[in-house]
């Protein structure tokens, strides 16, 4: 049984279609900061947005007092000028991550993490056989040797307004957080219609040549859109709204994209089975006309054989003609017939030509009739389907080809 499933360009285009979502993106900024690694150093105002088994590492391994104790270390060190914002100071720092041999020996043969046990609290276990700082070998980077004491303190210094950002523990994370009032979102609506309103009044208008009135139409939308980059400067819910209607609007692009495509294949596969039906029916066309010319030669032939050689004139000549024209006309019926040319000519030609023939054949005339006959009749089911209209030519030609006619249109 065959299990269905997408292919990978389908794949990729679900995939980017979930990630166009920023509420996604958000959401996962916010997790550093319930995680508690993206919270302020230097007070707690941020400790409380800490949640689940984060919050508890954080309360049970008194965390707030050793960032502090960390923050003040490292002030001290750069106060008594011990350490400096370069490479050689910053890597001596950098210790590497305990060795638990039990548990990485499970994490090795499972190729990734996994969840704990409830009440589980790996970070206790073997907390005294940490590594004390051990300094770390020296970096390969082929680069690393020009700037290894250079102190990167005045490259990169902060202005006195980011730092005080940083110890208030502002982030723009919470700028994206902000609550939605009806009255912004009502802001937002109004404008997006109304600027999308101006963008098809003014693209109508182009189309008939207002290039002028198309023209204050754009300058109107600008306007309207400067207006709300102002409001959402003073109110932050505006700017959330009209993301959020972004978003929305993305999300039907997609969805009309996803159904055009969708549209688009029904429609070819649709002018596949239409083509495949028609080189069907085409071939039931031709089979049933291969069959009705068998039918009509084997019809032809019991006729033939119906007509014996008294009934074609043997023994009195002239009193076969009716049967032999029968004949004829049966025979020119076969396959493809005989052409407009010679359907014009074929009352006088079967006549003509029987005549003659009975005058140079006399009696023996009827018994060569029926040879011929039988012999244009085998040609056809050999696959000759012209055979009849090639012999009327060829007769024509040789019976009559040298007497003088008047061709009359």
């Amino acid at each position: 049984m065959c299990v269905p499933h997408l292919s990978p360009e389908e794949c990729v285009d679900l995939m980017e279609e979930v990630l166009s979502d920023m509420s996604l993106h958000h959401a996962a900024a916010d997790g550093y900061v319930k995680t508690g690694l993206r919270v302020s150093l230097d007070d707690s105002s941020q400790d409380h947005f800490i949640v689940r088994e984060a919050a508890t590492f954080w309360k049970e391994q008194n965390m707030r007092a050793k960032v502090n104790a960390a923050v003040a270390e490292v002030r001290e060190e750069v106060a008594q000028k011990r350490l400096t914002w370069c490479y050689n100071d910053i890597r001596r720092l950098i210790r590497p991550y305990p060795k638990r041999k039990h548990v990485d020996e499970v994490f090795a043969n499972l190729g990734e993490d996994t969840a704990l046990e409830e009440g589980e609290k790996p970070y206790e276990d073997e907390e005294n056989d940490a590594d004390g700082g051990a300094d770390t070998e020296a970096s390969e980077w082929s680069d690393a040797g020009a700037y290894e004491a250079e102190d990167w303190s005045a490259a990169v210094a902060a202005p006195a307004e980011d730092e005080e950002a940083v110890g208030n523990g502002s982030s723009g994370l919470e700028d994206t957080q902000a609550p939605v009032s009806a009255e912004a979102a009502e802001h937002v609506t109004q404008s997006t219609q109304l600027m999308t309103t101006y963008a098809a009044v003014a693209a109508e208008l182009e189309r008939v040549g207002a290039v002028a009135l198309a023209a204050n139409v754009v300058k109107e939308q600008r306007k309207e859109a400067r207006r709300m980059r102002k409001l959402s400067a003073q109110d932050p819910g505006v700017l959330v709204a009209l993301q959020r209607d972004r978003d929305q609007e993305a999300a039907e692009e997609r969805k009309r994209l996803r159904l055009l495509d969708e549209m688009r294949d029904k429609h070819h596969a649709l002018s596949a089975t239409n083509l495949q039906l028609k080189e069907t029916e085409d071939l039931l066309k031709t089979k049933k006309r291969a069959l009705l010319d068998v039918e009509q030669a084997l019809e032809a032939k019991r006729a033939v054989k119906a007509f014996s050689l008294s009934e074609l004139g043997e023994g009195r000549p002239k009193a076969g003609a009716k049967a032999r024209h029968e004949v004829l006309d049966r025979l020119a019926r076969l396959g493809e017939g005989i052409s407009p040319a010679q359907r014009n000519d074929y009352a006088w030609f079967k006549k003509a030509w029987d005549k003659k023939m009975l005058a140079q054949h006399g009696a023996g005339w009827p018994a060569l009739f029926a040879s011929w006959s039988q012999r244009l009749l085998d040609a056809h089911a050999r696959g000759d389907r012209a055979a009849f209209s090639a012999f009327m030519h060829d007769e024509t030609k040789r019976c009559f080809g040298e007497e003088v006619a008047l061709v009359v249109p």
